[in-house]
């Protein structure tokens, strides 16, 4: 499964461009009838006021992430293991079976 960073700078925090980041992955997620496993977390360990950076990751429709990509540049990461994340969109346990999402 593929994990992907948008990073957003400190002039597109202040356009709000998070919030329709955000939007745009509820609306594809809404919108997909075959995977409901989308999840969209803000980054807090290299994010904050300077910087917004989000991890997303999908188990299936190759449509759904195609145009989420083609609305936001992102890059390819690694699974973010033991680092402070906020689930801003989605379900935990869609992307994490059997997984608790702690604090």
């Amino acid at each position: 499964m593929a994990w992907y960073k948008f990073t957003m700078s400190s002039e597109e925090l202040a356009e709000l461009e998070h919030f329709r980041l955000l939007d745009t992955v509820e609306h594809l997620r809404s919108a997909s009838h075959t995977d409901r496993a989308m999840v969209l977390f803000e980054d807090k360990e290299y994010g904050g006021p300077e910087r917004g950076d989000y991890l997303f990751s999908s188990r299936g429709s190759n449509r759904e992430l195609s145009e989420l990509l083609a609305q936001f540049p992102a890059v390819t990461c690694e699974e973010p293991i033991d680092r402070e994340l906020r689930l801003v969109v989605g379900e935990w346990n869609c992307l994490f079976p059997g997984e608790t999402l702690a604090g």
